[in-house]
């Protein structure tokens, strides 16, 4: 699947991070690769336009990248109702 990567939006994460501090993990975004620019101090973001609705994501896909975002995020009981309100964690609401 090399032409699908997945943005995970996360907000609380930091190279020097109390133990005390909160993550969050937020919406995760299908897209086309290549479509974002990546690398050292560029900030490209993903664009509604090569995002990729999730009913088109092969779902070994959609399954894999919820595992992952599963197994990294297994280890809190804490969750947010609210969080959608945070912009630095949904990049497209729902309408």
């Amino acid at each position: 699947f090399g032409d699908i990567s997945v943005q995970i939006y996360i907000s609380g994460l930091y190279v020097m991070m109390d133990p005390a501090d909160i993550a969050t993990v937020g919406q995760a975004v299908f897209y086309r690769t290549g479509s974002v620019q990546r690398g050292s101090y560029v900030y490209d973001d993903v664009k509604q336009e090569t995002a990729i609705p999730i009913k088109d994501v092969p779902p070994r896909l959609f399954s894999e990248a919820l595992l992952d975002i599963a197994l990294a995020s297994a280890s809190s009981g804490e969750s947010d109702a609210d969080w959608q309100k945070d912009e630095t964690l949904c990049l497209f609401h729902a309408s």
